[in-house]
């Protein structure tokens, strides 16, 4: 489950439109998103009343690894003035764009504030050879 925080708003979680995962940065428009080459998922955000606020929600199959660094696009354009924070975090960079028709481009290192939340992947334990008793 991911969002981004607005600024000084209560509640502060923004989700809205389509969110993608990629596993790269992406220089395109916001409207061929669905189409990169990168892409590892994408998630339409969803009213969550428990959560007190809209999120977007992966399929338990979307597994990222701390191994690897991931890049969170919205396709649609906030409507809201995200929470950034200049290096908010080693090796973090924002992406804009100015419209549906405007490229993503870096932020000069400028980081947008959001909420990364999952569940440990738990394997199960190995089968022993003959465990047919």
């Amino acid at each position: 489950q991911f969002n981004f925080v607005v600024y000084d708003q209560s509640p502060a979680h923004y989700a809205v439109g389509t969110l993608h995962i990629l596993s790269a940065p992406y220089t395109g428009t916001p409207a061929d998103l669905s189409t990169s080459a990168s892409l590892i998922a994408s998630s339409v955000s969803v009213d969550d009343s428990s959560f007190g606020g809209k999120r977007w929600t992966f399929p338990p199959e979307v597994e990222l690894s701390p191994a690897y660094n991931y890049y969170f696009y919205m396709e649609s354009q906030s409507d809201k003035s995200l929470s950034s924070h200049a290096n908010g975090y080693p090796d973090g960079v924002a992406y804009i764009s100015a419209g549906q028709n405007g490229a993503f481009l870096e932020s000069n290192g400028d980081d947008l504030y959001f909420f990364l939340y999952g569940l440990p992947k738990v394997n199960a334990p190995p089968q022993a050879a003959n465990d047919n008793v």
